[in-house]
């Protein structure tokens, strides 16, 4: 199976149960719209990424789709914030 990633080339994947997260080069952050399991199983499946909000250091979702998102304040000074959610795949239908 293919499918197109976010522009901007991928610098960090992460998945979960039905999720699937990613962070560019550009430390953008991106999340697959809709859910992953039903995608998977489609012949020919349209993967459709949907851009965060702000600029990401890192990412790390679990198995239950808790999402944590190390947010990105200056680049110069390396000062940085974390954001833990529960992600539910119907919030990016």
């Amino acid at each position: 199976m293919e499918g197109k990633g976010p522009p901007g080339g991928l610098m960090q994947l992460s998945a979960g149960f039905n999720c699937l997260w990613a962070i560019t080069r550009d430390k953008k952050c991106w999340a697959l719209k809709g859910n992953l399991n039903e995608l998977l199983v489609e012949s020919e499946p349209v993967f459709e990424w949907i851009e965060i909000p702000g600029r990401m250091k890192s990412i790390s979702v679990g198995k239950t789709d808790k999402v944590c998102l190390r947010c990105l304040h200056s680049e110069t000074m390396n000062i940085s914030h974390l954001i833990i959610y529960h992600f539910s795949a119907s919030q990016l239908v």
